[in-house]
């Protein structure tokens, strides 16, 4: 049995029907559970009855991380949470590997910087070498990262200062290409100080795919962020564990070339980031968002 987690269409579904063809496919297990905890079943029961289900043949189970973000308000969410993160947990001491042929070479956390000024302001800050607040350095103070062999960082103040911070004892090596999209005239501006500009008006109606005006486009900024992710791999070679401090817009970038689906599905908020595997022939798997909490 193959079990696959991951965000909200990241591909998982893809992934399993590229990797394993010949099985059988449980699939949204997240829903599954949610399904019959709302018939009145209880934890032990479903857990029965998935295992009933998956004792014959080979079976992939595909379910979305909901344990991670904010806490449900509602009592009856906060218990599906707890209950799907359970059985989720049991199943994986039941998983297979992957691959017997697949062995994992290195693991590859990108962490997005602490919150800035602009980013409580919601303003566009790109190349705008915008220092973090106090609060957005506290904030990653309050989580627990990763440890690294290596660590990576884009090379604007921000990154610099989050890198240090979680990596005090650490040589920061700064890739110049994993800095964030030049917004051009946006830098530094909002919706609201942007409402009503008419070339800000035609990049919206431009799907936001075009370059902003006088900045950079998606496109070219992503082809950039990926030279800059390869170039890291290339000074990683002989390192397992490699953390990487960077932006938004170069975590979106990389993450939805590699791992396909939607660009903005690969949002994650300040202070968190994403955790993946890449196998010693080259396979990119196990991508898992964190928010790093204690």
């Amino acid at each position: 049995m193959i079990l696959i987690i991951g965000g909200s269409y990241q591909g998982k579904t893809a992934y399993a029907r590229e990797n394993f063809p010949e099985y059988r496919y449980l699939n949204q297990l997240h829903l599954f559970v949610k399904k019959r905890l709302d018939e009145g079943k209880n934890p032990d029961d479903i857990m029965a009855e998935i295992l009933e289900i998956i004792k014959e043949g080979d079976w992939a189970i595909i379910s979305d991380e909901i344990g991670n973000g904010v806490v449900p308000l509602e009592p009856e969410d906060r218990r599906w949470r707890e209950i799907a993160g359970s059985i989720l947990t049991a199943l994986a001491r039941e998983a297979t590997d992957r691959s017997e042929n697949k062995m994992i070479d290195k693991t590859i956390t990108l962490i997005r910087h602490g919150k800035t000024r602009g980013n409580y302001e919601k303003r566009y800050i790109g190349v705008t070498d915008e220092q973090m607040t106090m609060e957005g350095e506290q904030e990653i103070y309050m989580r627990k990262y990763p440890e690294a062999d290596i660590v990576f960082s884009s090379p604007l103040v921000r990154c610099l200062r989050t890198a240090k911070i979680i990596y005090p004892g650490k040589d920061i090596i700064v890739i110049d290409d994993l800095r964030e999209t030049d917004f051009g005239m946006c830098e530094g501006k909002n919706f609201k100080d942007l409402s009503g500009n008419p070339d800000y008006q035609a990049w919206i109606d431009g799907g936001g795919v075009d370059a902003f005006p006088g900045g950079e486009s998606r496109d070219v900024a992503s082809k950039r962020a990926l030279r800059g992710f390869h170039s890291l791999l290339e000074q990683a070679t002989d390192y397992k564990n490699i953390s990487v401090i960077c932006h938004g817009g170069t975590i979106m970038a990389i993450l939805s070339e590699i791992f396909g689906g939607e660009y903005y599905s690969y949002h994650i908020e300040n202070s968190e980031g994403y955790t993946f595997d890449l196998s010693s022939d080259g396979v990119y798997s196990g991508l898992h968002p964190r928010s790093f909490l204690r």
